[in-house]
């Protein structure tokens, strides 16, 4: 068979994918390891070329390379998926976090009559994701993961579900972070506006509060609610985690306060002795502690709720542990 009929086969394949296997989109993987087999390696969406006495061009031409073809079951079952599911928490995290943002400021925007006045600095939004936000994120794309090594491999009943994206890529997955953000989001603001907005509720005596004082609670809020729902989100629990969740709860007002004590930086004096005024008073540990307390009971629910009576992501790995146990049990 001549290179240009094994990569026609491909393109055939993943063109008519959705015609078989109950309409499902399949993904096609080419795996060779000679020169022969590049323009296959190269039209399959994911190309695997082997190491071995034919050259090099197949393992330069594919996306992963592996010594041995033995290898190839570990590849897929194992870091084949702790790369989707870490792909795919990052990626709704990144969601997750932003469209908390967005909602409060689009709510403002609403509440203010489009007058176009910023309801947060924008060097604290600036920093939301690239200090106050950015280690849980991280480690959750390198080393997390949902099962362990040794169960994904022996047990394949739980690699289909991921290929046909019925897990952590559904939609109704995708979803919940998306109606997470958006009620967190309302919820928020509306704590802001009501508890703390009419100018003497948020502090005990002295100066009444202004626009830059409630941008910063919901600011305080929204950063701390996603600091603490990686820790609900995270599956395998390492030192590290631990010191990243500490070091960001650390972070944060630490850097509140280093900034708000700032002078005209870059031409901006929007947040200047805010944050000493608020972590002086009382009241703001209280709405803080309250609001996202009452949040990350509501995450904790939900999630156990879905995991004992809607495990649309459990179920895969659920059948598969009840189908060894059988067999374990005939033999």
């Amino acid at each position: 068979m001549t290179p240009l009929q094994k990569a026609q086969i491909v393109r055939l394949f993943q063109k008519n994918s959705k015609h078989m296997q109950n309409n499902s989109n399949s993904v096609a993987l080419a795996i060779g390891d000679g020169a022969n087999d590049v323009s296959m390696i190269q039209e399959a969406k994911v190309g695997i070329g082997i190491m071995g006495l034919e050259g090099s061009q197949a393992e330069l031409a594919s996306d992963y390379a592996i010594p041995k073809f033995r290898f190839l079951k570990r590849l897929l079952f194992v870091h084949g998926r702790a790369c989707l599911y870490r792909d795919a928490h990052c990626i709704l995290f990144s969601l997750y976090k932003n469209t908390l943002i967005t909602v409060g400021m689009i709510t403002y925007t609403f509440y203010s009559g489009y007058s176009g006045m910023s309801f947060m600095d924008s060097w604290l939004l600036a920093m939301h994701s690239l200090f106050f936000c950015a280690l849980q994120p991280l480690l959750i794309g390198i080393v997390d993961k949902d099962v362990d090594d040794e169960l994904a491999e022996t047990i394949p009943q739980l690699y289909p579900a991921l290929s046909r994206e019925v897990m952590y890529f559904s939609v109704p997955y995708i979803l919940k972070f998306c109606s997470d953000a958006l009620v967190e989001g309302f919820a928020f603001y509306f704590v802001v506006l009501y508890t703390c907005g009419n100018q003497e509720d948020l502090f005990t005596n002295g100066p009444t509060g202004c626009i830059e004082d409630y941008g910063f609670v919901f600011f305080t809020m929204i950063t701390l609610i996603a600091d603490l729902r990686v820790s609900v989100l995270v599956s395998y629990y390492m030192i590290l985690f631990l010191l990243a969740n500490v070091g960001e709860l650390i972070i944060l007002p630490v850097g509140e306060l280093v900034y708000t004590e700032m002078h005209n930086l870059a031409g901006s004096n929007w947040s200047l002795y805010v944050g000493r005024e608020l972590y002086g008073q009382g009241k703001f540990y209280l709405f803080l502690f309250v609001a996202v307390g009452i949040f990350v009971v509501y995450s904790l629910s939900t999630n156990l709720y879905i995991q004992l009576f809607r495990p649309w992501v459990n179920a895969p790995f659920c059948r598969a542990r009840h189908q060894q146990l059988a067999v374990s049990s005939v033999v």
